[in-house]
């Protein structure tokens, strides 16, 4: 288990990477085929974290922010699943 606090900023999707791989080569440096699971909010949720993660087997559950465009999509989905 580890935690990432940052200041008053979000960090960016590189930075989130870097840390990661260094966290899992040393997870890994002790116990190679454990299956890491990463929980992390919707900061953490970008494209560079997600390549990452399925490059590397690391699963994860990360939140997403509401926008404008996931409501619409949700709201699609919704709809075609009602009837």
């Amino acid at each position: 288990m580890a935690a990432l606090l940052r200041p008053a900023r979000r960090s960016t999707g590189q930075e989130v990477r870097g840390f990661l791989r260094r966290l899992v080569r040393e997870i890994r440096g002790y116990w190679p085929r454990v299956e890491i699971l990463l929980r992390a909010d919707s900061h953490y949720c970008a494209p560079e974290v997600l390549d990452f993660c399925r490059a590397d087997r690391v699963d994860f559950i990360l939140g997403v922010a509401s926008t404008t465009t996931l409501r619409r999509h949700v709201e699609a989905l919704e709809r075609s699943t009602a009837a």
